[in-house]
């Protein structure tokens, strides 16, 4: 039972001591795992006065603190003091424990570190078929034989009846002068393949082909007796009969439904950007597939900025686009327009002010479009605005968000009225304005209602009371 443990930070190095009194004593920590992926330890081991390093074991514990990694460092080269395992979990709680393997009659220090690291990784424990790390087809994924007396690791996987897989080991070369076993289980746990292999020296992989005569979830269990644990790497590739096929180049769909980009057959791995098949046309191609899920803009290193729908470059969009990570953006036969600088009538979204190719929703203010002008206000037309704007020093009069260029006469404005000549308020007025069957008094170009006496307009004199002529 695991009692009081000490709680650690992820890559904060720690030390313990032992003595003579308490050589038997666990050194047991929590740490917490936020994603899938592995723990790394890092350990310097102890050294006693003859400058022999000593052995330890070290374990990590599950949450109901269930041993899933154990490893004696007793096989290490005598010499050896700092060592790094990587032990795969998923998220959650765990502990790791530290103890010596033989008494002492000085101290000794040991220093550790614990890394919690995200990645694509096997989950310990993966030791029978019903424990087995679940993995993707077509990505690689990390793992590690962990225990010096012999590890056991499985892994299930989905595959098709007649689609061909290949299962690759990876650094396999690691592993020679090692005992390893390699089966295939079917569904039913019965063995396909034990063995049936082939070496690839140049990429360091040992590959199993083989194809499913049914479909279903498939196991892959690898046995190695060794000393140190061995890192290397598994993948399933489920990627069609049309791999088999050294003169396909391009675009093609494979077997598993899926569509690859080929070179002489292989598929390209590597390759994330657009792409242009002469048949199929232009296509996104993430680590060498057809992404068809994506749908948004992308910018190709090559290309340049595009629409993407359903994996496809969208020729066929012009419009106002919103972009889930890039915001707004106008779109011109699929491609981002970055020299647009004016307002745009969109068809689904309405008139828009556009500032390099982007919906400009900081502006607010004029902008003159096809011999108009229209107010804006944070980046699309007011239409709903009717007043006076200030634009270079001058009042303008807007109706209905378009500034009124025949206005002439008395407008409104928060509760006040102006005088306003050819559209703009004109500052230099003082006199008589009709208004319906009215006159009224301005005052540098503003109703005085406050005035009251007499006023001389086209050589005749008025009287006005309260703003208003009277009599």
């Amino acid at each position: 039972m695991i009692s009081a443990p000490n709680e650690i930070q992820s890559g904060v190095t720690y030390t313990k001591y032992w003595t003579r009194d308490n050589y038997t004593e666990h050194c047991y920590n929590h740490i917490y795992m936020a994603q899938d992926g592995y723990l790394q330890i890092e350990i310097d081991r102890p050294v006693d006065y003859s400058g022999i390093y000593r052995d330890l074991t070290l374990t990590v514990y599950n949450a109901d603190q269930n041993a899933i990694w154990k490893h004696y460092t007793y096989y290490v080269d005598k010499a050896t003091g700092k060592l790094v395992y990587n032990v795969g979990v998923s998220a959650g709680s765990y502990y790791f424990d530290i103890s010596l393997r033989y008494s002492t009659t000085v101290m000794l220090t040991s220093t550790f570190k614990v890394t919690g690291v995200a990645a694509d990784y096997e989950k310990e424990s993966n030791e029978t078929l019903n424990t087995a790390t679940h993995i993707s087809a077509n990505r690689i994924y990390g793992a590690n034989f962990a225990t010096t007396s012999g590890d056991t690791d499985c892994f299930a996987f989905d595959v098709r009846q007649g689609v061909p897989v290949t299962v690759r080991i990876g650094n396999y070369s690691s592993m020679e002068g090692t005992t390893v076993l390699l089966h295939i289980f079917d569904s039913n746990g019965n063995i396909l393949w034990t063995r049936n292999e082939t070496y690839n020296v140049a990429e360091n992989v040992y590959e199993l082909p083989f194809t499913p005569t049914v479909s279903g979830t498939y196991y892959f269990k690898i046995y190695n007796t060794h000393g140190e644990p061995i890192d290397y790497t598994i993948e399933v590739r489920t990627q069609g009969a049309v791999d088999q096929n050294n003169s396909v180049n391009g675009l093609a769909q494979a077997s598993d439904g899926n569509w690859y980009l080929y070179k002489n057959g292989k598929v390209q791995e590597s390759y994330n950007d657009l792409y242009h098949d002469a048949t199929y046309g232009w296509w996104k191609v993430t680590k060498g597939k057809i992404d068809f899920s994506y749908t948004d803009l992308y910018n190709s290193p090559t290309c340049g900025w595009w629409k993407i729908k359903g994996g496809a470059v969208d020729f066929s969009y012009s419009d106002l686009y919103n972009s889930l990570t890039c915001g707004w953006w106008k779109i011109k036969g699929g491609a981002v327009e970055f020299n647009y600088n004016d307002l745009y009538n969109s068809a689904t979204c309405g008139w828009w002010k556009v500032t390099g190719g982007r919906v400009d929703f900081k502006f607010s203010g004029f902008q003159n479009y096809e011999n108009k002008w229209y107010y804006l206000k944070n980046g699309t037309v007011n239409w709903s605005y009717t007043g006076l704007v200030q634009y270079a020093g001058t009042w303008y009069y807007v109706q209905k968000g378009v500034l009124y260029w025949g206005c002439n006469g008395l407008v409104q404005h928060n509760g006040d009225w102006y005088y306003i000549e050819n559209s703009a308020v004109n500052w230099n007025y003082t006199g008589l304005v009709q208004y319906g069957k009215s006159w009224y008094y301005v005052q540098k170009g503003f109703l005085n209602w406050n005035f009251s006496g007499d006023v001389w307009y086209n050589g005749s004199q008025y009287k006005v009371q309260n703003g208003m002529m009277v009599g």
